[in-house]
């Protein structure tokens, strides 16, 4: 989630089941602090969806948990997901979907070289992940590596140079591994403003 005020962001967890689920929100900070927790039923294709503010997350939200369970018995049920973000005057909107947290390992696939590329890592382990990043070349090579720490269920959000503290401009893609489950994504904008776009990690496992 983005709460700033020249940007927006909308949620959407749809059920692809002919079959009704209860749906668990969990929102937290990005220092893993939990915000509470709400469900909601949702009926067989049934959509829930909204901007936070509307769907009564708080503002110091950063992130959301969404889990689904099948009311009947109690078995977790599959779920799909989706964020937008846009910016507050409407020239610009990207779409990602639902990340799965089942990976350690994964690939941020492009770096933007005629703009800026920032990453997000959401550690929904409950205890702290040593992630470390690796910036390659398109030809295989190391440009270079670093490590940071990611606390319980918090998050770390930059641009792509402030991860690694060094000049990244000759690498194209990055490589993250992790000893806890990661969720990551970037998003890319161009610096004439007129590119934006979200892409979610490339799972190595």
């Amino acid at each position: 989630l983005i709460n700033a005020p020249d940007w927006w962001t909308g949620v959407a967890a749809q059920n692809p089941s002919s079959t009704a689920c209860e749906l668990r929100i969990t929102p937290y900070t990005a220092n893993g602090v939990a915000l509470g927790s709400q469900s909601a039923t949702l009926a067989g294709g049934g959509t829930w969806m909204g901007i936070p503010r509307d769907l009564g997350i708080p503002e110091n939200a950063a992130w959301l948990q969404v889990e689904a369970e099948n009311p009947d018995t109690g078995a977790e049920q599959s779920i799909a997901g989706l964020e937008l973000i846009g910016t507050a005057d409407g020239n610009q909107m990207i779409g990602v979907s639902a990340i799965e947290t089942d990976a350690a390992s994964g690939i941020l696939p492009r770096l933007e070289n005629q703009g800026w590329s920032a990453f997000i890592f959401t550690n929904t382990a409950f205890s702290r992940a040593h992630v470390t990043l690796s910036a390659y070349n398109d030809h295989g090579e190391i440009i270079a590596t670093n490590e940071i720490a990611i606390e319980s269920r918090s998050q770390a959000l930059n641009f792509a140079e402030a991860f690694f503290g060094s000049d990244i401009s000759n690498a194209t893609y990055i490589r993250y591994d992790s000893d806890r489950k990661v969720a990551a994504f970037q998003v890319d904008a161009s610096a004439d403003n007129l590119m934006m776009e979200g892409l979610g990690s490339l799972s190595l496992q």
